[in-house]
């Protein structure tokens, strides 16, 4: 059983460093791991093209106990070269929680022609969690369907997601739900959060988010949190 989390960042190099302090393996492909960061970068320079999103995120998680750390980053890479073709990838699986699961990092850049990966929305998740489900079960893995986690959106915000462009609230989003399961305390996720650049404000009754792109804060409660 795998599930699928999908996300996006526009500090490729704290998310690679992130997934490759914890790995317990890690592989590539059309790029060295322990050459990620540096080579992402050398691709996105080429193209002129280094604003914006600049790298795409799936995690993929393993029922307790079907898979080793290599047999699940064997899979992991399986599904990047799948979905991914003309990309560099670094994939990364962790160990540290009582499930398997790997971080795959996806150049949002193609090395090939310059052009922009497109993960979006609820028609990519599907996509990537059909592939995932059809490699596990060709190695007698179960598979579960399991919707996306519901989010409270703002009109607004649900508009742009439509159309395909970037929320900023949805990028804090996913970045604390990227971190949340390895910290234990609010301070210790305000100085997670620090390293993706977001400043955390904690009051008695609230918690508040701030963007690096934008100056004001967000309450938690806002962000569905």
């Amino acid at each position: 059983m795998a599930t699928i989390q999908l996300g996006n960042t526009k500090v490729a190099s704290k998310l690679i460093s992130y997934a490759e302090k914890r790995a317990e393996e890690r592989s590539g492909i059309d790029c060295p791991p322990e050459y990620a960061k540096a080579q992402f970068k050398a691709t996105r320079e080429l193209w002129g093209k280094t604003d914006g999103i600049q790298a795409h995120h799936i995690i993929q998680s393993f029922k307790p106990g079907e898979v080793s750390p290599g047999q699940a980053n064997e899979i992991g890479r399986e599904l990047a070269s799948v979905l991914a073709k003309g990309h560099e990838v670094a994939i990364y699986t962790h160990a540290d929680k009582d499930h398997i699961h790997n971080h795959i990092v996806i150049n949002a850049v193609s090395y090939e022609d310059g052009k922009k990966y497109q993960l979006h929305g609820k028609e990519a998740i599907e996509k990537v969690r059909e592939a995932s489900d059809h490699l596990c079960l060709e190695r007698g893995l179960s598979v579960v369907e399991e919707p996306s986690a519901e989010v409270r959106y703002t009109l607004a915000e649900k508009s742009l997601v439509e159309k395909g462009k970037d929320s900023w609230k949805d990028e804090i989003r996913q970045i604390i739900d990227h971190v949340k399961g390895n910290v234990q305390s609010l301070e210790e996720l305000a100085d997670k959060l620090k390293e993706y650049g977001i400043e955390t404000k904690i009051t008695p009754k609230n918690i508040s988010f701030k963007h690096p792109d934008y100056e004001r804060f967000v309450r938690g409660t806002k962000l569905g949190l």
